[in-house]
């Protein structure tokens, strides 16, 4: 990679710090990325840098840096003069009153497919199991655990990706393959909640409540023996996110 001292790269500064993160995209905290991306927001804005993409999301954080600036402005006028302790202590009161009447008898699960595209391919393809690769030409839907180590995470521009990752395998994405098997997963958890809330093609919110009250299960048998169901029906990994 590009070491961290390279002159050629943009000094960090307030502003500039705020705009690499807008280039280095939403998706910074993918599962596998590294803890500190400094370094890979540095390459990115550094391959970005003359593109439309770049001067687009330039534009963005000033527009977007004077619109903090403005509320700020707006927040500390609105402020002045009011006793803001007073104003904590209702508040409190008021959570204190909305916690009371929460309804903790429902168990909600949040499940996600473990790089779901990138875990299809290997599916097919077990020779890409060890390979930083990503899906998707142009711009990347997904990245093998390899190439998120390197930074490389969906949302982010091919000839972005290839330059944090110059061995980077870029595969076209397959999506009626994708769709086959999300229509496989999503039957599993549907035995487990009928009425769940799909969130995409391999995410989703179940309330396992009644499922688990049936088969005499607690919450966290129950998310074990799905998981186990999806590996063994269909050779894929999943995580839950959360319980509630």
């Amino acid at each position: 990679m590009t070491d961290m001292a390279d002159p050629s790269l943009p000094t960090p500064t307030p502003d500039s710090d705020s705009l690499l993160r807008r280039l280095a995209g939403p998706s910074v905290n993918k599962a596998g990325l590294a803890k500190d991306q400094t370094e890979i927001n540095r390459i990115i804005a550094e391959v970005s840098k003359g593109s439309k993409f770049y001067e687009n999301e330039k534009r963005k954080d000033k527009e977007l840096t004077l619109r903090i600036e403005r509320i700020l402005k707006l927040r500390d006028e609105a402020i002045k003069g009011v006793d803001l302790r007073k104003i904590e202590q209702q508040v409190d009161k008021m959570i204190t009153q909305l916690e009371a009447k929460r309804d903790l008898s429902q168990v909600i699960v949040h499940v996600d497919m473990d790089a779901f595209f990138a875990s299809v391919e290997v599916l097919d393809d077990p020779s890409l199991a060890s390979k930083p690769f990503a899906v998707g030409q142009g711009v990347i839907s997904t990245a093998s655990y390899e190439a998120r180590k390197f930074g490389v995470r969906s949302g982010m521009a091919t000839f972005v990706a290839k330059k944090l990752c110059p061995d980077l395998l870029v595969l076209p994405s397959h999506f009626d393959r994708y769709s086959e098997m999300s229509n496989k997963v999503m039957s599993i958890f549907r035995r487990y909640d009928p009425t769940m809330c799909a969130a995409g093609c391999d995410e989703g919110y179940l309330n396992i409540t009644r499922y688990c009250e049936e088969h005499n299960l607690s919450a966290e048998e129950c998310v074990a023996q799905m998981r186990q169901t999806v590996y063994d029906e269909t050779r894929l990994s999943s995580f839950v996110c959360g319980l509630s």
